[in-house]
C-alpha cells in the first residue's frame, strides 16, 4: 500500500521536459559540491506547492540541483523553471542500490534549475524548516573558519549531518580504517547526546535539591537526555539514521520511566515496528539493518556472558562488535577493514568525549551569536587536524593492506553469522575454533566463476549512467569495454560500479580492456 501510494506521487513520465514551473519552498540544508569543470552545484530539496502545467502536478518532494545559482535559505518560497526526470538512480549488483534510496527517502522527482529564478515576496519562514535554517547558520559560521578542507568536512558532518565535503579521498581514508560511521550521524552519536543529557539532567537534578526544589525521582535526567538527543538529531535534519535512533532511545527511555527492563529484546522490536510502520521501506538500506543488528549483538553479548568487571565487558565488547560487524559490512559494503578494532577502540572514545560535546557546545554558541564558539571549534578541530596526515601517509603506504575486500554469497553470510552467535557463548575451545572456521568462507578471496560454457559468450551492460561499461565474458576470458564516466583522479564508475560487481562475480583480472574513445563518460575509469 505504501508503495502504491508513492508511485502515485511520481513524476509522470510525459512531463520530463525543461518546460515546467514550481512553486514550492527549500525543504533541507543546501548542499554545495565543486564540480570537475569549476560549477558550483548547491543540492536541496524543495516541498511543491503547484506546477505549471498542472497536468504534471502529484509529485510532493523535488531534489533540486542549481548551478552557480544563489544560495537558497531553507524555509523560503521560490518560483522555478526547472527540467524535471523521474528518480531513476543506478542499481547494479554489488554495489549501492541509489533506486532503492530514492524510494525510502520518498524522492518523487528530480530536476535541474534553470535560469536565476524567483524569491516570491511576502516570504516568510516556516517553522516546519526551521531547524534547516539553523543548520546552515552553522555551516556558514564553519565555512568562515581557516580549517583545513577536510577537516572542516568532518566538523560538518558532526555538527550539522552535511557530508558534502566528504569527498572521495576522506571518505575511502575512513573507510581503510573503518571509521566511516564516526562521521555519520546516526544511533551511536544520539547515544552520545543522549549521555551527555543524562549527566547534565543528574546535575541539574542535584542543584534543584541544594536549593530545595523537587525534581522527581530521575525523570529531571531522562528528560534532558531526551531533549539533548532530540535537538542532534534537528541538527542532523531528522534523517532516517537519526530517527531511528531517536525511536529506540525513547523506547529505553519510555522503559526506563515506568519501570520496565529497559535493555529488553522487546524495545528494540519495539522501536523497529514504530519505525517500519512510519516508512515502512526503511529496511531497504543498510543503516536499518547495521543499526538494528548491532543493538540485537549487544544484546545477544550481554545474555550470553552477564555478571563481567566492566574493564573485561568493555574489552569483549569492543572486539566482539568489531567481529560481528565483519558480516554486516561485507554484505552491505563489499568488504572490511582490517584495522577497524585498533581504529574504533582510540577512535570512538576520542571523538564521543572530546570532538562532538566541543562541537555541539561551539554550534550552540554560534547559534546564539557569541565568538567563543571559534575557541571551541578549534578545540574539536584540533584532534582531527593532528591524525589526517598520519593517517593519509599510512594509508598511501599500506593502503592493500588496511582493507579486505569481501563478497560473500548467502550461505558464506549465514555461515558467519553462526560463528558471530558462537563466539558470545561461554564454550571451550572445540567451539571457538568451530566459530573461526564457520568465519572462514567470509574472509577468502571468492573464487572465479566461469563465464558459461566454452564458445558460449555472456553479456553483462553495467548501469554508469550517461556512459558506458559492458563485460564480456566466454569461458574463463573476461573482456571490459569501456569504464563509465566520473572523476578519474576521484569518485567514478570504476570504483562504484564495475569493481564492486567484478568481485561479486569472482573476477580476478581482465584478460582485455577496451575503450572505445578517449570522453570521460567512457574512459574516467581506466586507471
Amino acid at each position: 500500500a505504501h508503495g502504491y501510494s508513492r508511485e502515485a506521487m511520481r513524476l509522470p513520465s510525459q512531463c520530463e521536459t525543461e518546460g515546467l514551473v514550481v512553486v514550492g519552498v527549500v525543504s533541507s540544508l543546501p548542499r554545495a559540491t565543486r564540480m570537475n569543470s569549476g560549477e558550483l552545484r548547491r543540492r536541496f530539496e524543495f516541498a511543491l506547492e503547484s506546477t505549471t502545467p498542472s497536468a504534471c502536478s502529484g509529485p510532493e518532494r523535488l531534489l533540486l540541483s542549481w548551478y552557480d545559482g544563489p544560495e537558497p535559505e531553507p524555509g523560503q518560497r521560490w518560483r522555478l523553471q526547472v527540467a524535471l526526470k523521474r528518480p531513476w538512480g543506478l542499481a547494479n549488483p554489488g554495489s549501492f542500490n541509489m533506486q532503492a534510496w530514492y524510494a525510502r527517502t520518498t524522492i518523487d522527482a528530480l530536476g535541474t534549475v534553470r535560469g536565476r529564478g524567483t524569491l516570491l515576496s511576502g516570504n516568510e519562514r516556516s517553522l516546519r524548516y526551521a531547524h534547516h535554517a539553523l543548520r546552515q547558520r552553522v555551516a556558514r559560521r564553519l565555512r568562515e573558519l581557516p580549517f583545513d578542507g577536510q577537516v572542516r568536512a568532518v566538523l560538518l558532518a558532526l555538527s550539522v549531518a552535511d557530508r558534502s565535503g566528504l569527498d572521495h579521498h576522506l571518505w575511502s581514508l575512513l573507510q581503510q580504517f573503518g571509521l566511516n560511521h564516526l562521521v555519520v550521524v546516526s544511533g551511536l552519536h544520539v547515544g552520545m547526546a543522549a549521555g551527555l543529557g543524562l549527566i547534565l539532567g543528574s546535575l541539574l537534578q542535584r542543584l534543584c535539591w541544594l536549593a530545595g526544589v523537587p525534581a522527581g525521582s530521575g525523570q529531571l535526567r531522562l528528560l534532558s537526555a531526551a531533549a539533548c538527543a532530540l535537538g542532534y538529531a534537528a541538527l542532523a535534519g531528522f534523517s532516517l539514521s537519526t530517527l531511528r535512533a531517536l525511536c529506540m532511545l525513547f523506547c529505553f527511555l519510555l522503559a526506563t520511566a515506568f519501570g520496565r527492563r529497559s535493555g529488553s529484546l522487546r524495545n528494540l522490536l519495539l522501536a523497529a515496528l514504530a519505525l517500519l510502520a512510519c516508512n515502512p521501506l526503511a529496511g531497504l538500506g543498510s543503516g536499518f539493518w547495521l543499526s538494528f543488528g548491532s543493538v540485537a549483538w549487544l544484546l545477544w553479548l550481554g545474555a550470553a556472558r552477564p555478571g563481567r568487571g566492566w574493564l573485561a565487558r568493555l574489552g569483549t565488547t569492543h572486539l566482539y562488535m568489531t567481529l560481528a560487524m565483519l558480516p554486516m559490512g561485507a554484505w552491505w559494503f563489499g568488504g572490511s577493514s582490517r584495522f577497524s578494532a585498533v581504529a574504533n577502540l582510540f577512535m570512538v572514545p576520542l571523538v564521543g568525549l572530546w570532538v562532538v560535546p566541543l562541537s555541539l557546545a561551539a554550534t550552540t554558541l554560534s547559534l546564539l551569536g557569541l565568538s567563543l564558539d571559534r575557541i571551541l571549534w578549534g578545540l574539536a578541530a584540533t584532534p582531527v587536524a593532528l591524525l589526517l596526515p598520519p593517517a593519509r601517509e599510512l594509508a598511501r603506504r599500506h593502503g592493500d593492506l588496511l582493507y579486505l575486500q569481501a563478497a560473500p554469497d548467502w550461505p558464506a553470510l549465514v555461515l558467519a553469522l553462526a560463528g558471530v552467535v558462537l563466539f558470545a557463548l561461554r564454550a571451550g575451545v572445540r567451539a571457538k575454533l568451530l566459530a573461526a572456521l564457520l568465519l572462514l568462507p567470509l574472509l577468502l578471496p571468492p573464487l572465479h566463476v566461469a563465464g558459461g560454457q566454452p564458445g558460449a559468450l555472456r553479456v553483462t551492460v553495467l548501469d554508469v549512467g550517461q556512459g558506458t561499461a559492458v563485460l564480456l565474458r566466454s569461458g574463463d576470458r573476461t573482456l571490459l569495454y569501456d569504464t563509465g564516466g566520473g572523476d578519474p583522479a576521484g569518485s567514478n564508475m570504476a570504483r562504484s560500479v564495475i569493481l564492486p560487481y567484478l568481485r561479486r562475480e569472482g573476477v580476478g583480472q581482465l584478460d582485455h580492456m577496451v575503450l572505445s574513445h578517449p570522453d570521460a563518460d567512457h574512459s574516467a575509469g581506466a586507471e
